[in-house]
């Protein structure tokens, strides 16, 4: 599999918002989001996977949830 660069994300409730790293998840405070990460993307195969946090936001990954609905975005076949 061949990996991606890592790209932040928020997630709000209109779905995920993928971003470089050099943006600050701050930057989309106003979009309300409950989760927030870094997500790592291959681009062979459609894996995706989001962790970790934002600190500017103070806002925690929902790992398998956020995944979840980046891979639905991107129209990657979902894991059973």
């Amino acid at each position: 599999m061949t990996v991606s660069t890592p790209m932040k994300y928020v997630m709000t409730k209109h779905g995920p918002v993928i971003f470089p790293e050099c943006i600050r998840h701050d930057t989309f405070a106003d979009l309300n989001p409950t989760s927030a990460g870094m997500v790592i993307v291959g681009t062979n195969g459609g894996s995706v996977s989001a962790f970790g946090m934002s600190l500017s936001l103070n806002l925690k990954a929902a790992e398998i949830q956020d995944t979840r609905s980046i891979k639905k975005m991107l129209g990657f076949k979902q894991s059973k």
